[in-house]
């Protein structure tokens, strides 16, 4: 086979872009603030066993963006809101403390 004539990786296994073109925002920038949860979608960590979720959000007349998460809470949130068919939804994003220095996400 001439070299040319190879596949490149890339277009064999094209990468999964799930909402391209948006920006990404941390988590803690949108915290205590009303944003519409548009959709998400799941994804493998590659950091610890379970997965994260791409969560599309937009604040009430501002443009569609994006948050990573792998909270455990928050990712029962949105499984939830998707089994019962209620996306998007508002809500607001809590971050709870508990004992120590540990602390927890969760939609209010």
């Amino acid at each position: 086979m001439v070299e040319e004539e190879i596949p490149k990786f890339s277009d064999l296994f094209p990468s999964e872009q799930a909402f391209p073109d948006l920006e990404v925002v941390g988590i803690d920038e949108i915290l205590d603030r009303e944003i519409i949860i548009e959709d998400f979608t799941l994804r493998p960590s590659q950091f610890k066993d379970g997965e994260f979720a791409i969560v599309k959000f937009r604040e009430k007349g501002e443009k569609s963006k994006l948050f990573l998460t792998g909270s455990e809470i928050l990712l029962k949130q949105l499984k939830r809101a998707r089994e019962i068919k209620k996306i998007p939804f508002r809500a607001t994003i809590k971050k709870v403390p508990t004992e120590g220095d540990r602390k927890y996400y969760t939609f209010v």
